[in-house]
């Protein structure tokens, strides 16, 4: 048995084969279509129709609102982090602001940076 040579289509020949492929509308039969639906019948349970026709709740809008669960996921991460930076920070910045600032320019942290009392004090 000798192989056919292929060679590549040109641009009539591939159009007249696009326009056989626009021109037949292959039909699903009958029985392909009542099985279908006798599957879906059986893959359906009750709970998920009930769930899937539920109203969402404020829990469920909020959430969606963020973006989904893993964007809110990721927003109480941040504001997490955000938070224990900010709070367990400071102490270490604030010693090695004021002995360097003590040591070369022989000022502390309190001569440059207003307390809130300060600031209060301004009002």
């Amino acid at each position: 048995m000798k192989i056919a040579e292929h060679r590549p289509l040109d641009d009539q020949e591939l159009e007249l084969l696009f326009a056989a492929a626009r021109q037949s509308k292959p039909q699903p039969s009958d029985e392909l279509l009542k099985r279908v639906v006798e599957e879906s019948g059986y893959h359906a349970s009750p709970v998920s129709v009930a769930s899937a026709a539920s109203k969402p709740g404020p829990f469920k809008a909020v959430l969606d609102a963020f973006g989904g669960i893993p964007a809110a996921i990721g927003f109480a991460t941040a504001t997490a982090a955000g938070l224990a930076i900010g709070f367990f920070a400071s102490a270490p910045l604030d010693g090695l602001s004021s002995e360097y600032l003590a040591t070369v320019a022989g000022f502390s942290l309190e001569d440059i940076m207003p307390s809130f009392i300060d600031l209060i004090g301004e009002v």
